[in-house]
């Protein structure tokens, strides 16, 4: 008879099950603190929820003696409806890529991938509905469309005199583009985002790389719900899982298939954030205005140029009797960069140009960011 301390195969599978059930129950908890969520709502599968924008208007309150009060009339206008659902997933491992690679190596690392996988499938939809919001703004940069979705969520609040604590999204490629080289230091993560709080003194800002890039989201945590499916009645169907808690944010199992020579990995779970008032939600646009890469003035000494200097003309002619003309070139961004070269030599704005009899060539460049333009001047010594 076997000792009833016995460490079995299936005490090990359990084993994987709260491992996989505690990390993903640790990310969601993370999450929801920093989206200000108690506790996830539980609800049946199959469960609707509803999106809506609210409109509205306060009736005047000035009402002379004797005559009815005027009704303020609020609406709720229903927008996208979603369920709720149960979602499942499956992971099998062949007895042979056990062997040649280890357990935990072959199952232990792709049930993290699985779990990662999942949680970014959470994501992902989440920023779908935040796609809905009805809310529009745009900015130059990263931080111009920052700060114009903040102005456009609290001008929204304002009209609708409520309040609450605004959240942001964004890619962070567009933070880093923001603070280029800048070392950050306070990041944090969950549940495979990462965030700064009191970003740029207006709120919370989470980083995902699956928020569109060049889009900004804003909208309050109090607009934020958090749905998940009750996996309660799997058990009584035989279907046993691992779950963390009553709320069962996610149901796992792994068992062995001998008739196939596999260990599988069964994962089940329903978590759905849901930002549910339309008008809450500030989609914010990076329009990235085209870096300015021209000069706001040429001179060689005092030679004429032909044509006059301007801006958008890029081919110059001048004719010199001197052995040496200054050459000065003033780009019309201060963050561009100028670089002048003289018969192939570079010189500085301002200094000296020395010219061969003939021909010469004068080509400045001047860059910024992606954007870069040529200007050349032929100058003709006689």
């Amino acid at each position: 008879m076997a000792d009833a301390n016995l460490i079995n195969s299936a005490a090990l599978a359990r084993v994987q099950d709260i491992d996989f059930v505690h990390q993903f129950e640790q990310g969601v908890t993370a999450l929801l603190t920093v989206l200000d969520i108690t506790e996830p709502q539980v609800l049946r599968a199959g469960t609707q929820v509803q999106m809506y924008t609210v409109t509205g208007n306060l009736a005047s309150g000035t009402v002379a003696e004797g005559e009815d009060i005027p009704l303020s009339k609020y609406t709720q206008v229903k927008g996208p409806a979603y369920t709720v659902d149960l979602e499942e997933w499956r992971k099998a491992t062949t007895a042979q890529a056990i062997l040649k690679f280890g357990y935990e190596t072959a199952v232990g690392q792709t049930d993290r991938k699985m779990l990662r996988d999942i949680q970014g499938s959470i994501r992902r939809k989440f920023f779908d509905f935040l796609a809905q919001g009805t809310g529009v703004a745009t900015g130059a940069t990263f931080q111009q469309a920052f700060a114009m979705a903040w102005g456009t969520l609290a001008n929204t609040l304002s009209e609708m005199d409520t309040d609450g604590t605004p959240i942001y999204f964004a890619n962070p490629l567009d933070l880093a583009t923001y603070l280029g080289a800048a070392t950050i230091n306070n990041v944090e993560s969950a549940f495979g985002f990462t965030y700064l709080r009191n970003f740029l003194s207006l709120g919370t800002c989470v980083f995902d790389a699956k928020v569109p890039r060049g889009t900004v989201y804003a909208t309050l945590t109090e607009n934020i719900n958090c749905y998940a499916v009750d996996l309660s009645e799997l058990a009584r169907a035989g279907l046993e899982f691992e779950v963390s808690d009553e709320t069962g944010l996610i149901g796992v199992h792994h068992t062995g298939r001998h008739q196939n020579g596999t260990a599988e990995t069964y994962a089940d779970t329903g978590i759905l954030l849901f930002p549910e008032v339309m008008n809450y939600i500030v989609k914010a646009t990076i329009s990235g205005g085209a870096d300015d890469s021209t000069l706001s003035a040429l001179s060689i000494g005092s030679l004429s140029l032909s044509p006059s200097f301007s801006a958008d003309v890029t081919e110059y002619a001048a004719a010199t009797t001197n052995a040496t003309n200054t050459v000065s070139a003033t780009a019309s961004d201060e963050g561009a960069t100028v670089a002048i070269y003289v018969n192939g030599t570079q010189v500085e704005s301002g200094g000296s140009a020395t010219w061969v009899a003939g021909t010469n060539d004068v080509n400045v460049v001047v860059a910024k960011g992606m954007s870069a333009t040529a200007y050349h001047v032929t100058v003709t010594k006689s």
